[in-house]
This record gives structure tokens, C-alpha cells and sequence, in this order.
């Protein structure tokens, strides 16, 4: 585990999947991340590459040859290399390998780095093609929040805040995580109500 810390915040990173596993706030004595019980989901931050959700019967087909991938990728399975470190930042590194040709035939290198600045934590995803083939790739992060945060509030009392008025629809995801349908979400909006019942229908897409 890799720490770095400033004067309000102190970070926590694995070097498998390079996952964030705590954002403790020092002057409010706060954890940020959820727990990572493994009784629901044992992951706590991980990086989806070179995939962000389900393939259909999980796999694909590139050229003449087909490959087999899990749900949100390989990354948060692989050790990253710690490139460098500094009092306020981490920088981890993970390059196309043996292993990862057997699913992706891509050549590439993916960092991951972690910055303090002040009160916030800035998170970077650099993803560079390293071969001469063009490269199809997507990439995503998956953090899980403590909510209810304080005592005395509840889940409905917290919210997603945008710095700018977003308008988006939103795809339906069916049991195979596959998108099934799209509708109306976002109209003009800067925040978005959390409720329970907003991910009934799995993950906002």
C-alpha cells in the first residue's frame, strides 16, 4: 500500500488495479470510501479498462480472431508498476504484456495518478497506444462512496453536484448489463438526487 498525505487529506493506493482504498479526510476525522465488504462488493475504487461494462456473451471479435473479456475489463486485476511518488502525488503505470494479448491484442500503456491538491484529490487516466494499429479502447472509474456520511443524515439527503447544468438521457441496462433501452434523465440540471430507488435498474449509464 502507497500513502501520501497534505495537510487535510491522507490517501491510500493498492498497487493492484492501482485502486484507491482510502480518502480520510483529516480535520473532519472522515473516511470517504465505502468499506469494501466483501458481503456485497469487496472493491472499493477500481479503474474499468480497456473495457467499461458487459460484452455481449462476453467477448469480441478483432480481425480473425476472437477474445474473451470479463466485465469491465482486466486493469483492476493487474499489479500496476509504481512509477514515482512525491509528498502529493503517485503515479502507477501498467503496460500491455503476455497476459493482456491473450484478451487484448493491443499494445499500450495505461497511468493512473493521484494528485493532492488542498482539500481535493484529483485522479488522472492517461491511456497511450504504443502499437501501430489503431486502438479501440474505453476507460472508466468505479468509486464507492460511504453514504450516509455523518450521523444523523440519510442516503436521500445527499446529492451528485456538477459545476455546470448537464442534460443527458440515460441507458436502461437489461440483466446481462447490456443496453437495452434509452431515456429522458438530465434536463438543464446540476444535481442529481441520490435515492436508492435510482439504482434499482443497475448502474446510471
Amino acid at each position: 500500500m502507497n500513502t501520501i498525505e497534505n495537510e487535510f487529506l491522507k490517501i491510500a493506493v493498492k498497487p493492484k488495479g492501482a485502486e484507491l482504498d482510502s480518502l480520510f479526510h483529516k480535520k473532519n476525522n472522515l473516511e470517504y470510501l465505502w468499506e469494501g465488504d466483501p458481503k456485497f462488493w469487496g472493491r472499493k475504487s477500481p479503474a474499468l479498462f480497456p473495457f467499461v461494462g458487459a460484452l455481449r456473451e462476453g467477448k469480441f471479435i478483432y480481425g480473425d480472431n476472437e477474445y474473451l473479456m470479463n466485465k469491465h475489463g482486466f486493469a483492476r486485476e493487474c499489479e500496476f508498476e509504481l512509477e514515482s511518488q512525491s509528498p502529493n502525488e503517485l503515479h502507477y503505470l501498467l503496460c500491455s504484456n503476455e497476459e493482456t494479448r491473450k484478451s487484448y491484442p493491443f499494445e499500450f500503456e495505461f497511468r493512473i495518478s493521484y494528485s493532492l491538491q488542498r482539500n481535493a484529490l484529483h485522479v488522472t487516466y492517461d491511456v497511450r497506444n504504443t502499437g501501430e494499429e489503431e486502438m479501440f479502447f474505453s476507460v472508466g472509474a468505479h468509486p464507492a462512496f460511504r453514504v450516509p456520511l455523518a450521523e444523523g443524515t440519510a442516503y436521500d439527503d445527499y446529492y451528485i453536484e456538477f459545476e455546470e447544468a448537464e442534460t443527458a438521457k440515460r441507458h436502461v441496462l437489461n440483466g446481462d448489463g447490456l443496453i437495452e433501452s434509452s431515456e429522458d434523465f438530465l434536463v438543464n440540471s446540476t444535481r442529481i438526487p441520490l435515492s436508492k430507488e435510482l439504482f434499482y435498474r443497475d448502474a446510471l449509464v
